[in-house]
């Protein structure tokens, strides 16, 4: 062979030598010393070992280590460049499967320009596809998977046949008079945007702007009246004081979106703008249907107002519903209220009950008259949450739920966690802020498995959609219930957001999110783990 290459491994069984070169792995046959399969290692790694169990070729480079499948008809890439062990699994024909935490530190590079990692997510992020190279087509997983990704496609507004080969891509071009990274003290800018289609058979149908990852015209993005293959609009901007990292991109009526164009500008008012921050907090203890009572909820909302109380003073605009109070029209009334903030404001909407998923596993939080057999009457659907957030004014959206996200959970769990709470137990009361039935006296719940694809969508996938603009923390995973704790008098979850908004002189959004993850965990002996259903990947603002 005319590279030099070296013995990586000898498979006596099937008469084969396995070596290497710097660039490849190579697959002999001993009795005819013929080349029977050449196979290309990624740039940078050298291979190490070859695994004949699992068909697994370990490679390294300087800084990271992989694992390559070669079973399946696609070989499989498994990368790790992280301490915390996140990591991104890849096929060769760019289908991956990647961790939430991997996924900010990664970029594509389309020639010599780099895009965001999430331009091309939702057409490449495929652990079904990953799960049948390492497993088998059609295997439980893969089809779970599979579901899982049709769900997240259903809820961004697309559809599969969008990224059939031969599609072609509009482009959109930004015309502004400011150089890029330019400064400004006007808080409003004029965008000429131009967005072209070069297939005949297509139109623009959407034009979506994004200010620090906070979308202008909501998931729709800004509908034209008649949609065209080519559209100029000029598109009014208002700017939050700081730096406005700005993104445009157009989508035609193929459901492909272009390449997502930056704009950086800098706002500094003449004057500082005043910045209200905005409560609104929603507790419930008592429930018409007595038996799901709670114990701290309302505590946890009336102690984070004391708390946020005593840093912004008369900035802060408090809103709460409490018990009785917790119904469906009273919570759209307030939330409401928030429709009337400016872009410069802060609003924290925080929820402190049960959470509750429906027999077709749609999520809703409780409400004081909800039936907790049918949630659809009288729950507050997530829906409602996520609709308002899109809608405020305010940039700076968090939105805080001490409940447990799924509240169904198999019973062999129940088991485990009944024996872990018995040594939690005897410091306090643990109560569950689930969605458990209760017949008499005894805990039902309802196995929830594969079916749910919507949690698994969440666990999957860095974000869903095109997002709100807000970060919402989830007190826990999805087939997790959250505790709340005689010993605290509050919610492990609110126990430890007030625990850190006592500890630090400032904290930002993501601080409070790493802070509190790991407090939860720590405090439940691992039962409970807080989830970011939405979180922002280029915008961080102070909370405290």
């Amino acid at each position: 062979y005319k590279d030099y290459h070296r013995v990586l491994f000898l498979l006596p069984a099937k008469q084969q030598l396995v070596t290497a070169t710097e660039t490849e792995v190579l697959f002999w046959d001993m009795k005819t010393v013929k080349l029977t399969r050449i196979f290309h290692l990624p740039a940078g790694f050298l291979a190490v070992s070859w695994q004949e169990e699992t068909g697994t070729l370990l490679v390294s480079s300087n800084d990271r280590v992989g694992m390559i499948t070669l079973n399946g008809k696609k070989p499989i890439y498994y990368l790790s460049t992280f301490q915390s062990g996140d990591y991104i699994v890849l096929r060769d024909d760019r289908y991956y499967l990647v961790t939430p935490e991997a996924a900010r530190w990664l970029t594509w590079r389309s020639g010599k320009q780099f895009y965001d990692f999430d331009q091309w997510d939702i057409q490449f992020n495929r652990p079904d596809k990953i799960m049948e190279a390492l497993d088998r087509p059609g295997s439980v997983l893969a089809q779970a998977y599979h579901q899982a990704y049709l769900k997240r496609l259903k809820k961004a507004g697309f559809s599969e046949k969008m990224f059939r080969p031969g599609l072609q891509v509009p482009s959109v071009a930004l015309h502004y008079d400011q150089e890029d990274g330019s400064t400004t003290d006007s808080n409003q800018v004029l965008l000429q945007v131009t967005c072209t289609n070069p297939d005949p058979l297509a139109t623009i149908v959407a034009v979506h702007i994004t200010v620090n990852d906070v979308p202008l015209y909501g998931s729709r993005g800004f509908v034209p009246e008649k949609p065209a293959s080519v559209l100029r609009l000029q598109l009014p901007v208002v700017l939050t004081p700081g730096q406005n990292k700005l993104k445009v991109s157009c989508v035609n009526s193929n459901g492909v979106e272009s390449v997502r164009e930056p704009l950086t500008l800098v706002y500094q008012p003449a004057v500082p703008l005043p910045e209200k921050v905005y409560f609104v907090g929603i507790g419930i203890n008592r429930f018409a249907d007595s038996r799901h009572n709670l114990a701290w909820c309302v505590k946890d909302i009336r102690d984070l107002v004391t708390q946020l109380r005593s840093r912004y003073g008369n900035a802060l605009v408090v809103d709460t519903l409490l018990d009785n109070q917790v119904t469906r029209e009273q919570v759209k009334a307030v939330t409401e209220k928030l429709l009337r903030t400016k872009v410069q404001d802060k609003v924290i909407i925080a929820y402190s009950g049960h959470g509750v998923l429906s027999r077709s596993f749609d999520y809703y939080l409780s409400a004081f008259d909800m039936d907790f057999n049918q949630p659809s009457k009288g729950g507050l659907p997530y829906e409602l949450f996520e609709t308002l957030l899109e809608q405020i004014p305010a940039r700076k959206k968090l939105l805080l739920l001490d409940a447990c996200h799924s509240g169904e959970i198999d019973k062999d769990e129940l088991v485990t966690i009944a024996k872990t709470n018995e040594q939690l137990r005897k410091n306090g009361l643990v109560v569950h802020r689930g969605s458990e039935e209760v017949d008499n006296g005894q805990v039902v719940t309802q196995r929830v498995g594969l079916e749910n694809s919507f949690e698994l969508m969440q666990n999957l996938f860095v974000r869903v959609g095109r997002g709100t603009g807000a970060t919402i923390i989830s007190a826990a995973g999805g087939v997790q219930l959250a505790q709340e704790r005689g010993e605290f008098q509050n919610g492990v979850f609110t126990f430890s957001i007030l625990e850190a908004l006592r500890l630090f002189k400032t904290l930002t959004v993501s601080g409070l999110k790493s802070y509190v993850s790991a407090r939860v965990v720590a405090l439940t002996n691992g039962l409970q783990h807080p989830t970011a259903r939405e979180e922002l990947r280029d915008a961080d603002w102070e909370l405290w």
